[in-house]
């Protein structure tokens, strides 16, 4: 494999603290000039290197540091869930985290890196709420390795300025600083009784220093390469883990050598003992990437863990001694793995990887690209996923069988080809020769500074360019005589692949910071980046922050505004400005021009100029305050909120189990209360508040409420099922769209009187009764409901769009070609939910379009997108919980040997009882959805997949086992 195994390096984000209003303006008193909004990526997880992971004192949570500039405080108890902890960052290295310790009381973490704040600072931070608690200055250069003393008093740090420094962190100050080694220092720790620190350095040697007067104590060599890990036992041992492949033990006390542990023939990692000083695991640097067990003082091996496939520089054990968490591979994720047996137990990573392999089509119309690792420089890997471009941007799906042309990297064109080799001064690629007719006409040389080796290249379609990516997410542009034209400035990891239109004006590219980009060759503007996480959910964003994205999709991007290094930074989720820069047309305009500023420039002709995030930011509505407080339990269904809102606020929503109350409009100028009551339902109620104007809205105020009632009757649940399978206009007949609808009333007719619901009232419209008034009548059927039912709505047939892209469902007497007056606009049946008073479940299976042994309808083009009309009916001011049938612009498939749509077969073997992960013979609406969405992909070979969304509302039961 002639690839450096080191790679990922990346950014991210994910949650907040509420501000207050104050708060909000006092971080743009202090940044709003100078520091601008930075959009980050949170997939969930690490996006690049984990350099430093600890356990909780309780073995409840982890904490784990990573070079991708953020802090994540994992709860084991729920795996997934992870607060995130920020500081400061700029474009660039400002900010990545190198070096991170747990205090031993599990309240304060200390975190270093490159932070140039104006010197290299180490960060105190308090880890439950994120605040900053001080700044250690002094270090002039990054900071590598962090330690606290056993008591928490102190704080031993190793530097690239070639020092370690010992901390009082009861006064904030400097003790003593460690002068001696020769290279950078990237291994420090204190011995148990707090009075020694080692130090272990790129100079192949550690020392031994007293913490009273910072003395050297011992100069403990041996080592013939690096020490980049050290770790104390509880009875003083010192073991040290160096690239020349040994652990070595030593004497705390004196520093004398012991004896040599191990060779695990890569180089040494990390280092971690059990708390019974009886057990040592070992990462590494260097493949092969197999993390080891070993027994102390014997040095036999008890376990390799073969689980991750990259390098693994965290490692740690938990205080009970029950766990070991190692933390790396290609996709940084943290395996949480028993010691006794070496068996995984659990896995705390996000939803996204490195992307190895890109392609864009012949007509340019699509892009695509791939995740499976390459064992090659510039190797062409399978591509799995693609997203529409062109004519407008599409939704991410599956590429399937699909039969399309795909243009991927060109090393070879013609008489000219291009090669790279080893070369330079780290060990890598640093080569890329340029050959014509075999002959090298010039050679680029990569070094630090430029991305160190060439990793994916290719030449433009005319062979006048060559493109090639490098680490650390540099992207170039070079003529034929291997003269720099410019960057692709962008990327923040690793590249892993490129490919240019046939064309030559776009460049797609992927890279290890887990994203997409698509770019204008000829002038080197960013357009587009591309995140898909491996649920199906998704996000595409120009520079400035406008964004298409999946009904959820808004959650996993943000922008970050510094407010100094002595402060936290602000964090606002995309979805509060989803009012103003959810804007797939502009998007779609972007590729279309090449060029954001000409998109942006033809946009705002046609409205009103848009406003910059940081005055968007400044004038969104802070979260509402509840004045009165609501008992955690209640016995009276009716009860009176006031809130207090401020002058941004023009419209307060207020949803009781996802479903909205009246939304009041507020024209005053100053802090006013608004009174609302709200109507609860038997048991637990989710409250929901959020402020909102045309520029965004706060952060949701939330609180649950356990409303007792003696007499509860269960309730009822309303069926309204609509399908169409015969059209007047019969070249559009479908085969299977009224059956499903019978049959989905035939299968929750046999919850009638069950420990669900007290009854289930169905009403049923299919075919030539299913005409425009007859469907709008039926849906009044849902009306009977009251705050305690559910109705559930279940539609089949063809829904388009006009040229307007307005949605319509067409009814059974509807002409495509005379969609106002003929069809019905999504937007009625949109209203009509949005006033239901209990919960609302939609299924829609409407984007019809082939069989399953193909035929094509000549609607097929006209299809609705589903995901913005899924994110319009999930939105507060809707509260529905729907459930569509396809993604984006992905055609629903019926099957003869189904004898319904893939999307009612899911839902009728879900409802069968196979959705009832949990055997507790009840389906629950997320088994249901999960199941359904794995089954659709499945039977349709990932030729559709479904699509959920709604408002934040607990799980509910939908169905029992028959």
């Amino acid at each position: 494999m002639s690839m450096s195994i080191y790679s990922i390096r990346l950014q991210m984000t994910q949650k907040i603290i509420l501000l207050s209003l104050m708060l909000l303006l006092a971080a743009y008193t202090h940044a709003s000039s100078a520091s601008p909004p930075i959009l980050q990526l949170d997939p969930g997880g690490h996006k690049a290197i984990i350099k430093d992971i600890a356990f909780t004192p309780d073995s409840k949570y982890l904490v784990s540091a990573s070079n991708d500039k953020t802090i994540r405080v994992w709860d084991l108890d729920h795996p997934g869930q992870a607060r995130i902890l920020r500081g400061q960052i700029r474009a660039g290295q400002e900010g990545k985290i190198y070096a991170m310790a747990l205090a031993p009381d599990g309240r304060t973490v200390a975190v270093g890196g490159w932070f140039s704040n104006p010197n290299d600072v180490i960060r105190l931070q308090d880890l439950a709420t994120g605040r900053i608690l001080g700044l250690l200055r002094g270090h002039t250069n990054v900071i590598y390795a962090l330690a606290f003393s056993p008591d928490g008093r102190y704080l031993v740090s190793g530097s690239g300025d070639f020092t370690a420094r010992i901390w009082d962190l009861q006064q904030q100050r400097l003790l003593h600083t460690l002068h001696g080694h020769t290279d950078d220092i990237y291994a420090v720790a204190f011995t148990p009784d707090g009075q020694r620190v080692v130090t272990g350095s790129d100079d192949h040697d550690l020392r031994l220093w007293s913490v009273a007067d910072g003395q050297l104590l011992a100069r403990m060599s041996g080592h013939t390469d690096k020490v980049r890990a050290v770790a104390v036992a509880p009875d003083g041992t010192i073991a040290s883990g160096s690239w020349d492949h040994t652990i070595r033990l030593w004497d705390g006390r004196t520093g004398a050598f012991i004896k040599q542990l191990a060779d695990q023939g890569t180089q040494v990692g990390s280092l971690s003992f059990s708390p019974d000083g009886r057990r040592l695991v070992s990462g590494v640097s260097s493949a092969p990437t197999h993390c080891h067990l070993w027994s102390v003082p014997d040095g036999r091996q008890l376990q390799r863990y073969n689980g991750h496939d990259n390098i693994v520089l965290a490692t740690a054990f938990a205080p009970n001694g029950h766990l070991v968490a190692t933390a790396g591979g290609g996709n940084n994720v943290i395996d949480l793995w028993d010691p006794r047996t070496g068996k995984l137990q659990q896995q705390l990573a996000g939803g996204g990887g490195a992307v190895w392999s890109v392609g864009i089509s012949n007509d340019g119309n699509r892009l695509a690209w791939g995740y499976q690792h390459m064992t090659a420089l510039n190797q062409a890997t399978t591509l799995e996923y693609q997203l529409p471009i062109a004519p407008s941007l599409g939704s991410p799906s599956s590429l399937g069988q699909a039969n399309v042309n795909w243009q991927r990297a060109l090393a070879n064109l013609g008489a000219w080809s291009l090669q790279h080799r080893k070369g330079g001064n780290y060990g890598g690629d640093a080569i890329l020769e340029i050959r014509h007719n075999g002959q090298v006409q010039a050679r680029i040389k990569r070094g630090p500074t430029d991305g160190y080796d060439h990793r994916a290249y290719s030449f433009t379609p005319n062979g006048q360019t060559i493109i090639s990516g490098g680490g650390s997410g540099v992207l170039t542009a070079y003529n034929r005589h291997g003269q720099k034209l410019g960057d692709f400035v962008g990327h923040t990891g690793d590249i892993w692949a490129v490919a240019v239109a046939s064309d030559g004006k776009l460049l797609v590219s992927g890279s290890a910071d887990q994203t997409v980009r698509l770019w204008n060759v000829a002038t080197r503007e960013l357009l587009l980046t591309i995140f898909r996480h491996k649920n199906g959910e998704w996000v595409a964003w120009t520079p400035s922050g406008y964004y298409a994205a999946s009904p959820n999709g808004d959650n996993m991007i943000g922008w970050q505004v510094n407010r100094g290094p002595e402060y936290a930074p602000d964090y606002y989720p995309a979805g509060q400005f989803k009012q103003s820069r959810y804007q797939p047309d502009l998007v779609t305009k972007v590729i279309q021009l090449g060029s954001e500023q000409k998109a942006l420039a033809a946009w705002q002709r046609r409205r009103k100029k848009a406003e910059t995030l940081t005055i968007a930011m400044a004038n969104l509505p802070a979260t509402p305050r509840l004045l009165n407080g609501i008992q955690d339990t209640v016995t009276t269904a009716q009860q009176r909120l006031v809130f207090a809102v401020d002058q941004n606020t023009r419209h307060l929503i207020v949803t009781v189990n996802g479903r909205p109350t009246r939304g009041i409009n507020t024209g005053s100028n100053t802090e006013r209360t608004i009174t609302q009551t709200i109507t609860l339902s038997p048991g637990i109620n989710q409250i929901q508040a959020i402020a909102r104007n045309k520029t965004g809205e706060s952060i949701p105020l939330n609180w649950t409420v356990n409303y007792q009632v003696p007499n509860w009757r269960k309730p009822t649940l309303y069926l309204l099922a609509i399908g169409i399978s015969s059209y007047a206009d019969s070249s559009i007949n479908l085969r299977y769209a009224n059956i499903d609808a019978q049959t989905i009333a035939e299968r929750l007719r046999q919850e009638t009187g069950n420990k669900l619901y007290q009854q289930v009232k169905v009403k049923i419209v299919t075919d030539k009764a299913a005409t425009r008034m007859g469907i709008l009548d039926a849906l009044s059927f849902l009306n009977e409901m009251t705050q305690d039912d559910l109705a559930l709505l279940f539609i089949a047939g063809h829904g388009v769009t006009d040229s307007r892209n307005t949605f319509y469902l067409l009814p059974h007497d509807g002409n495509h070609k005379r969609l106002f007056t003929t069809a019905i606009r999504w937007t009625d049946i949109q209203y009509h939910l949005q006033g239901l008073p209990g919960k609302v479940l939609l299924w829609t299976d409407t984007c019809h379009a082939t069989g399953i042994a193909g035929g094509t309808t000549k609607l097929a083009a006209r299809n609705i997108n589903t995901v913005s009309l899924v994110r319009e009916f999930a939105d507060a001011d809707t509260g529905v919980l729907i459930f569509a049938s396809s993604t984006g612009d992905e055609k629903s498939i019926e099957g003869q040997h189904w004898g319904h749509g893939a999307f009612t077969k899911a839902l009728l073997d879900g409802l069968s009882g196979q959705a009832d992960y949990d055997h507790d013979g009840i389906i629950h609406r997320s088994e249901l959805e999960t199941y359904v969405k794995r089954k659709v992909a499945k039977i349709t070979r990932g030729r559709q997949h479904p699509i959920a969304a709604g408002t934040a509302v607990a799980d509910f039961a939908i169905a029992t086992v028959p």
